[in-house]
């Protein structure tokens, strides 16, 4: 499932849920905007399940490996991961599996207000 797919769902779940997650997303977020809301919530993603992408300019997914999943600067509504590093590899096409976007929906909700506010 593309990331950027993967984090509007956890948004959306997070918002319905009235969960810690998506007011963090709104109010710490870099860029106070859709997509910066998105990198947000991608970089969560990446600190908890395997992300894979494309490292240009090829077209093959490979897993991302953890330090730069987690360490690097999303863009593009968790679409593109850019690590810098020496070479700022750059990955595309980011993408997570299903089962993981389930794991992190859970960890998600767990992060609800006592009183059910945001």
């Amino acid at each position: 499932m593309p990331l950027r797919v993967a984090t509007k769902l956890a948004y959306q779940e997070a918002r319905a849920n009235k969960t810690l997650w998506a007011a963090a997303a709104e109010r710490l977020a870099a860029e106070k905007t859709p997509d910066g809301i998105l990198n947000y919530v991608g970089t969560y993603f990446g600190t908890h399940v395997p992300i894979y992408g494309a490292r240009p300019p090829s077209d093959q997914l490979e897993e991302i490996p953890k330090n730069m999943a987690s360490n690097g600067r999303m863009t593009g509504g968790a679409s593109r991961l850019t690590y810098q590093d020496n070479a700022n590899t750059e990955f595309v096409d980011l993408q997570v599996k299903a089962k993981d976007v389930r794991m992190v929906l859970k960890l998600m909700a767990e992060k609800v207000f006592a009183d059910g506010s945001m």
